[in-house]
């Protein structure tokens, strides 16, 4: 037992190949955004869930357990945010920054 301990310390534990110099690892390209004023999930990222009402879908559409007639999810990208001087750009693009 104590050897594999230090087999799994040995292979995982010494990651540094993984560092990102300079760079935060945590910056996305991309991601879905929720637009959907009715909802608290307006301006979030869209994910999608699997419920037993539902099946697979996205909540990005629902309130109350109504789908929201012209709520969608829209693709932000980095090149979206570079020149950040209007209202949606200030409150999305802190998403790419999760």
């Amino acid at each position: 037992m104590r050897y594999l301990s230090i087999l799994v310390l040995v292979l995982f534990g010494c990651g540094s190949e993984n560092i990102n110099h300079g760079e935060s690892p945590n910056k996305l390209e991309e991601v879905w955004v929720c637009h959907n004023p009715a909802s608290e999930l307006h301006d979030m990222p869209c994910v999608e869930e699997t419920t037993i009402y539902r099946g697979h879908h996205q909540p990005c559409y629902w309130v109350d357990h109504k789908k929201v007639k012209n709520s969608y999810c829209w693709l932000l990208t980095k090149e979206d945010c570079e020149n950040i001087n209007m209202e949606w750009q200030e409150s999305t693009c802190s998403l790419l920054n999760m």
